[in-house]
Formats: structure tokens, C-alpha cells, sequence
């Protein structure tokens, strides 16, 4: 792997593509062409994102490339934030107005403090995070976790793990030592060197922990399924003053997601430009069956993530807080838009959008 791909990866936990702000319509006519692009221009919307540096998300990126915000007048503007925590502190702030790429623990734990957060869509259900091992090791699934040493970033925090460890009869506060390392590489060592048996890592490693002699056992998806590996909150002060600015944007990234599931390849070249990877490193993550995104919300998988955080002591709060800090409503009001205006585009995404939707975000306290 070439070096400039090594020094991005020592930075980026989940490797997507840069945002780039756009611009507005041009006028139908000559005649209009100037009144219609000031008018375009004073209407046009600008969204803070926060964005982890060299990094971002794939959906907005296809959003900005095929002109989805140009069409909805929005202008996203990145804000480059580099740890997860002064994200979302920047996020309670204000000083950015939504984020996607930092996980989904620390957002319910923010949640759970009664933060001013509201989560509004989904962005990355599962990441190829590869659970990797040295060669030979025999893997039984989360069973053999118990009693062995992980070396991870997160810890109890990391619901994919510690949940699986549950079902499997064991106690992630007592039958596993856990190896906090927020380096990758450093996971990779540790596996390597024997100081931990297991590594769990951030998408985009697999390929770089084989290279180091280790193998590839599994990945989380395998061991949890949908465990919901980021979700996109947004300031709830600004959620509520901007309702139709945060369905657009929403709306835009639904769009995104149909291009990305029917043109993998396309997504590939689109990020590997924008962050100047190779295509052979990023198709090794990005083709992978276990990078899976979606937009929606999905009530029922974060439920399941706070259940699982909770029951490994890392908050005690009322579920109906959950609720209060969650918001369906305006994704579905976006998606029932696309399948309006862009069903015919493709019918099974928009069907399978809408079964999805159904399953997975009903029972919400009222």
C-alpha cells in the first residue's frame, strides 16, 4: 500500500468522501437568467457539517456530485472537527449545525444527558469493521471473546461487541479485558504482538491487518447484525427552526443512496478522487457486503443499541428520553417526497425504503 494511503488511514476511522459546497440553478431562460439566479442564491441554504479530517460521508459527496443539492438550494459547508467528542460538543454548541460520522454511542450518550441533540436519519448501518486474529486462531463467535483480551477504541461502548458477548452468557465488565487503543495500527500490533487476542477495526483496516499477518475472522455485521455502526444527530435547536432545511437534506441523501446501491463502482472513483486513495483500496471496504448504508432512521436498531449500553452500566436513563431525542418524521416526510417525485426511477429501492421504514420505527413512545 502506498504511503500517502498508510498516512490517510492513521487519521480516519471510517473512510468516506468530502463534502463540497454547491451552488444554484440556472434560469430557463435568457430573458430570466439573472433575476432567477439572485433569487436562487438569497434562497439557497447553508448547512453546517461537521466532518471528521479527511473524511466525511459518500452520501453527500453523491449528493453534490449529481447536483441533488443544487436542486433543493442547499449549500453544505464542512466543518473539520477532529475528535468525536469536541464533535458533538460542537454540535451541542451550535457551531455546527448536523453530524454523521461519529458513531452511535457517544451520540446516546449525549442523549441519554439530555444534550441539545436530536437524531434525524441513519448514514452508515454497518461498517466492514473486521474482528482480526493471528492465523490459525479458532473463532467461535462473540463466545470467543470471553475470557480473551480485545483490543478496541471503544471499549463497553462498542454495543456490536458487548451485546453478542451478552447473548453468548457472558459479562463484558467481568470476562473480558479490554485493550483501549484509538490507533488502528496499534490494534493491529497488539493482535500481532500478542498483547491482545482479538482486534476489533475501523473500516478500511482488513486489508492492512492481513498484510501484517493476521487474519481476517469475521466482521461485527457477522455477530450483529444492523448494530447500527453511526447515526446522523443534529443540533435540536436547529432542527426546530429549520424543519423543511432538514427534510431537504434528508431527501437529498435518500437520492444518494439509491445512485450509491444501484453504482457501487461510481462511488468508489467518486471517494478515491476526493480523498486521492487508490480505487483498489478503497473498493476492498466500499464493495464489501458488510458496508452497508442507509438513511433511515430505524428507531428499532438504536433502541437496541441503548438497551444494550445500558445494560453494561454506561447510562441509567428513561427510554421516553430516547424518544424525545429522536426524530422519524421528517425522514419520512422526505422519503414519501422521493417516492412522489422519483419512484418510477426505481421502484424496488423506493418499495424496499418503505418496507424498511415500517419495520423499523414503529412502537416510539407517544
Amino acid at each position: 500500500m502506498k504511503k500517502r494511503v498508510l498516512s490517510a488511514l492513521l487519521c480516519v476511522a471510517m473512510v468516506a468522501t468530502m463534502l463540497i459546497g454547491c451552488g444554484s440553478n440556472e434560469a430557463a431562460t435568457e430573458e430570466t437568467k439573472a433575476t432567477e439566479s439572485t433569487e436562487a442564491t438569497e434562497e439557497t441554504v447553508v448547512v453546517k457539517l461537521g466532518i471528521a479530517p479527511g473524511s466525511g460521508q459518500v452520501l453527500s459527496a453523491i449528493a453534490e456530485d449529481k447536483g441533488f443539492y443544487a436542486e433543493e438550494g442547499i449549500e453544505v459547508e464542512n466543518v473539520v472537527i477532529s475528535s468525536a467528542d469536541e464533535a458533538l460538543a460542537s454540535l451541542v454548541a451550535g457551531k455546527v449545525d448536523v453530524e454523521s460520522t461519529y458513531g452511535t454511542y457517544l451520540p446516546l450518550q449525549y442523549v441519554a444527558a439530555e444534550e441539545n441533540i436530536t437524531i434525524i436519519s441513519g448514514y452508515m448501518l454497518t461498517g466492514a469493521m473486521a474482528i482480526v486474529a493471528q492465523l490459525g486462531t479458532e473463532f467461535n463467535g462473540a463466545e470467543s471473546f470471553i475470557g480473551a483480551t480485545l483490543a478496541t477504541a471503544g471499549g463497553l461502548g462498542m454495543h456490536q461487541i458487548t451485546g453478542p458477548i451478552m447473548d453468548a452468557g457472558g459479562d463484558p465488565n467481568t470476562d473480558v479485558t479490554w485493550l483501549n487503543l484509538g490507533s488502528a495500527p496499534d490494534r493491529i500490533e497488539a493482535v500481532r504482538s500478542g498483547e491482545a487476542e482479538y482486534a476489533i477495526l475501523p473500516t478500511g483496516y482488513a486489508s492492512v491487518a492481513e498484510e501484517a499477518g493476521l487474519e481476517v475472522m469475521a466482521y461485527s455485521s457477522d455477530i450483529f447484525p444492523e448494530y447500527s455502526c453511526c447515526r446522523t444527530m443534529a443540533n435540536a435547536d436547529w432542527v426546530a427552526e429549520n424543519p423543511e432545511t432538514v427534510q431537504k437534506l434528508i431527501k437529498c441523501w435518500i437520492r444518494a443512496l439509491q445512485v450509491f446501491k444501484a453504482d457501487r463502482e461510481y462511488a468508489v472513483s467518486l471517494t478515491a478522487e476526493q480523498l486521492d486513495l487508490e480505487e483498489d483500496y478503497v473498493a476492498a471496504y466500499m464493495l464489501d457486503e458488510h458496508f452497508q448504508l442507509q438513511v433511515d432512521p430505524a428507531y428499532k436498531i438504536v433502541k437496541r443499541a441503548w438497551d444494550i449500553d445500558k445494560q453494561v452500566g454506561a447510562f441509567d436513563t428513561d427510554d421516553a428520553v430516547l424518544d424525545e431525542h429522536f426524530n422519524h418524521e421528517l425522514y419520512k416526510a422526505a422519503l414519501d417526497e422521493c417516492v412522489e417525485q422519483y419512484y418510477d426511477e426505481d421502484p424496488t429501492f423506493y418499495d424496499e425504503c418503505l418496507t424498511y421504514y415500517d419495520e423499523n420505527n414503529v412502537n416510539i413512545t407517544e
